[in-house]
């Protein structure tokens, strides 16, 4: 039903004619996050010419924060308080490109200052929380840097 074939010496090209189709997929614009929250950056890109655009293609940066990275997925944590605007640009090899960009607010967060054991009052037991944590990521990383060290005892 309704089709049909036709030979001719004309031939088309697709040509790149058109920019790529680029998505946002995650998070949503208008997303609020914690300071030192992890925000996990989602995105791709698509041209009728090259397809499935290659992660190199893909990068993000912050109106506040410059490049972020480059990639689908792209893990940020240590973003600056205030209203970022992403952008995700989305180029093919012709030189044609399609930018999506979002909006995200980070706020303060009240955080740890040094209280681990809960006990009401920085002392001996804190420290000791803090030593057994050196090192790595965890409850002793007061200043949310993603690792327990030398800054987090100074403020400790």
């Amino acid at each position: 039903m309704n089709s049909g074939d036709h030979e001719g010496s004309q031939s088309f090209m697709l040509g790149n004619g058109a920019p790529p189709d680029v998505h946002v997929i995650g998070p949503n614009s208008n997303t609020t996050f914690k300071q030192g929250a992890t925000v996990f950056l989602h995105g791709s890109a698509w041209d009728l010419d090259d397809q499935l655009l290659p992660d190199s293609s893909i990068g993000w940066t912050s109106s506040l924060d410059g490049v972020l990275g480059t990639g689908r997925q792209v893990v940020v944590r240590h973003l600056k308080i205030r209203t970022h605007t992403l952008t995700q640009p989305g180029p093919d090899s012709g030189g044609l490109f399609t930018e999506k960009t979002i909006s995200i607010t980070v706020t303060a967060r009240d955080y740890n200052r040094g209280d681990f054991d809960g006990d009401g009052a920085i002392g001996a037991g804190d420290l000791a929380v803090l030593l057994s944590e050196w090192g790595g990521p965890g409850l002793a990383d007061i200043n949310l840097d993603g690792v327990a060290d030398a800054a987090d005892l100074a403020i400790l």
